[in-house]
This record gives structure tokens, sequence and C-alpha cells, in this order.
């Protein structure tokens, strides 16, 4: 089978990340896989290279410059009647854009496959905003002519099917993988990560998360304070940066927890840091998926997190995780930290059912087999 996807970089993020790992094994079960992306740093080329899949890069300095995207537009055209794949599958904004309207304008012989990994529209940017000009004519149109639609969560297929009546498509939840290779790729040992932990008991919280208003790292702080009353032998590693890190580095020192808390703008290997610590703390507003919450299943670390949008399809409260109540208080996410900090028969439980639940739930093979059905049943 030919398969052609179409993203807006190869940066590492959620969905390039799923992307590799999907075109990966696809090409490992003879497919003929190509990749056609626009934007950043090429983080996955060298990687995609090294599986025998060839990715091509048709520049694109920002999202609104036409004249490119108007000769991107022409490149993928030109591509796509050349190679004459059977699948097209786009991820992301402009891609379903771009490959609407050369299914649409020109109506080529293909399967046109959308995945949806975030829980917006084309043009409200993030989750939340509400802004009036949404892009809501555009989702129906590409949601007309896609052969199918798949969601990355239970969340996102909500938030699309409360305003998009889709009697005709064919839709899909598929979720993401992750394998024993995951960490494989760029590894990059720092050792000064090693002398983060003070002594051997030290108690550490740690979140990775881009620093906005969605990700509530606010709450997080006024826990973790809460937290410091009765332990003062603990720190908090925040990995991430963003427009809120001045206001959440203001709310710390108002706190006096500043010299609690370690601020890391971005880290290239992040087993590492999940290895140092001792509970993985996502405390967001919402989430499409929240792929971190896997990789802290799979590094065998117990999460705390809340019980709403999809973290609550990926964290079951007493089972695999605490799950926090919509409303919580500062009171109960430090009770929560403290269970996991002195009950180990609790923390040894939740973190083994997390294990489980990861291998049937959230495996690269499952999430290969159910898109390989849908380009056939499409």
């Amino acid at each position: 089978m030919k398969i052609l996807h179409v993203i807006t970089s190869l940066n590492k993020g959620g969905a390039e990340n799923h992307l590799f790992r999907l075109a990966t094994i696809q090409a490992q079960k003879k497919n003929d896989v190509k990749i056609i992306f626009f934007k950043g740093n090429s983080y996955w080329k060298k990687y995609l290279k090294k599986n025998k899949i060839n990715s091509i890069k048709f520049s694109l300095l920002n999202n609104y410059n036409l004249i490119q995207i108007f000769i991107i537009f022409f490149k993928i055209l030109k591509l796509i009647r050349k190679e004459k794949p059977d699948i097209v599958h786009a991820h992301l904004a402009l891609p379903e854009i771009l490959i609407f309207l050369v299914k649409f304008l020109y109506n080529l012989d293909f399967k046109f496959i959308v995945t949806k990994h975030l829980d917006s529209f084309i043009l409200e940017g993030s989750y939340g905003q509400n802004k009036h000009l949404n892009g809501i004519f555009i989702e129906k149109m590409i949601f007309k002519y896609a052969n199918h639609i798949i969601f990355i969560s239970k969340n996102v297929k909500k938030y699309f099917s409360f305003k998009i009546k889709n009697s005709k498509n064919k839709t899909s939840i598929i979720y993401y993988g992750i394998d024993r290779f995951y960490f494989n790729y760029g590894s990059i040992i720092n050792n000064k990560l090693k002398n983060l932990r003070d002594n051997k008991k030290q108690f550490i919280v740690l979140n990775i998360a881009r620093h906005i208003p969605q990700k509530r790292i606010d709450l997080l702080l006024l826990g973790f304070n809460e937290f410091l009353k009765g332990n003062s032998n603990t720190k908090l590693i925040l990995v991430g940066s963003g427009p809120d890190t001045k206001k959440l580095k203001l709310l710390s020192a108002n706190l006096r927890i500043t010299k609690k808390i370690i601020w890391i703008d971005y880290a290239e290997n992040i087993k590492e840091l999940f290895n140092i610590s001792d509970v993985f703390c996502l405390t967001s507003e919402y989430e499409g998926l929240g792929l971190v919450l896997l990789e802290s299943l799979y590094l065998k670390k117990p999460i705390i997190t809340v019980k709403k949008s999809a973290m609550n399809e990926i964290i079951k409260d007493s089972y695999n995780g605490i799950s926090l109540k919509n409303n919580f208080t500062s009171k109960d996410l430090s009770n929560c930290l403290t269970k996991l900090k002195i009950d180990k028969i609790f923390r040894n439980r939740i973190v083994k059912n997390g294990k489980t639940e990861l291998k049937y739930k959230f495996s690269v093979e499952k999430m290969y087999n159910q898109t390989q059905q849908i380009y056939i049943n499409s």
C-alpha cells in the first residue's frame, strides 16, 4: 500500500511523535510510506531515513504567507499525481486544508484520511479561545470530503461531534501508541540532571507542560506549597516554558517556595527526569489526550491528574493513578502527594496496573492495526 502522510512539522511533539511511530511500523510492514512537512527543525527526519521513509520538506516561513502556501499546494498536487498514493493521511490544520483542496478541486483517486490531534477548530488556535472565526465551515467541508476521520480520544471526538453533524463520514477513535523503542531516539545523557536530587530520601514531583493557562500550573504550585508544610525534603521540577512563565515564577516567589522549584525550559531526554522523580503531576484544565501521561505510565511513575477531558480516558482513580475531582483544592492535591509518598503498596499497585493498561490500550501494534483497517475499509 502506498501511503502519503502530510503534517505541519517533524519537530518533537504529540502529533509528530505519533506520526513517527505510525509511519515506522507501516514501513516495517512493507508499506511504501512518504511524508510531506512544511516547517520546523526536522527532528524526526534522520530517524525516518534510517527506517527507509522519505520525508520531503516544502518550506513555509509562516501560515500567513499565501504565496508560499499557493506554491506548496501545487507541489503537493504534482507529487500526488506522480506517486499515485492509495492513502493521503493529513495531520493538523494546514495539511487538512491543502489535501481537502486537492481532493475537492481535482477529485484524484486516493483515500483522504484525517487524524484530529487537537480539540479545537482549524482557526481557533488552542482549545478554549472561542474565537468568532473558528473555521467551522472549513471543518464541515473537510468532514464531508474525507473518507474517514480519526480522533485521538473520545474527548476530541466529543468536541467536534457537538457542532458538526457527521452522517456521511465514518469516524473512529485511535489512541496514541507507545512501545519498548519509544525512548530510543535522541537520548542525550545529561549527567547534571542526576545532581538535582539532594539526598536519597528527597521526594521529587515532576511536571512537563507548556506554561499556558490551559495547563493550570498555578494550581500545582498552590498544592505543592501546601504539601511543603509537612514535607520540607521535597522538590518540584517544572519542565517547559511559555507566556505564563513569568507569572508562575512570581507566584512561586509570593509563596516563598522558589528555592524548592527547579525550572527547566526544555529537556531533550525526559526519561532521565522521570527516573529521578517520584511522582508525575498534571493539573491541566483539559487535554486532547495527554501523551506525557502515557510516557509516565511506561516509565513506571505514579500519576496524579484531574478527572477531566481525555485525562480521564487514561487514568482511572486508584487503579492506575490518582484522579482529582474537577474542583480540587490545594489540600486535596497535598493529600494525594502524601499518600503516594507514604503508601508504598498503593504506589506499586497503581504502577503495575498502569503498565497493564498501557500494553492493552495504548500499544503501537494496536494503533497500527486499527489504522490499517481504516485504510482498507474506507
